[in-house]
């Protein structure tokens, strides 16, 4: 669950690519997972099992605003300028990860033949 709210909140709030948003709530999970003393092999053996039980039932598409439902529930006055608020500061889906040219390879640094010198 930690990781799809932070690869969610990477993706969404800095605009990046998902295989960076991966890494980054990845590297997260692990070390939650650390933090409770649990092994990383079983616990993503188990992560991995139920992500698939998961995936495997027959569900509807389900919002990507579902993070934000308690917010639409009440329609008092405080609520409603705190969900404007949220809605204006969100990042309009077309701008969202999407990929960024990389570097020109032509300025990589290239290893000599004979290695690096000690």
């Amino acid at each position: 669950m930690i990781h799809e709210r932070v690869e969610k909140a990477i993706l969404q709030d800095y605009a990046t690519i998902y295989p960076s948003a991966h890494q980054v709530a990845l590297r997260i999970e692990r070390a939650a997972a650390k933090a409770v003393g649990a092994p990383w092999k079983p616990y993503d053996a188990f992560i991995t099992e139920l992500s698939n039980a998961i995936a495997a039932r027959d569900h509807a598409t389900v919002s990507d605003r579902l993070d934000l439902q308690p917010y639409y529930t009440f329609e008092d006055a405080d609520n409603l300028a705190l969900v404007a608020r949220i809605e204006a500061g969100r990042i309009a889906h077309a701008s969202r990860a999407q990929p960024m040219p990389g570097p020109s390879q032509a300025d990589r640094p290239v290893c000599p033949p004979g290695g690096l010198a000690p």
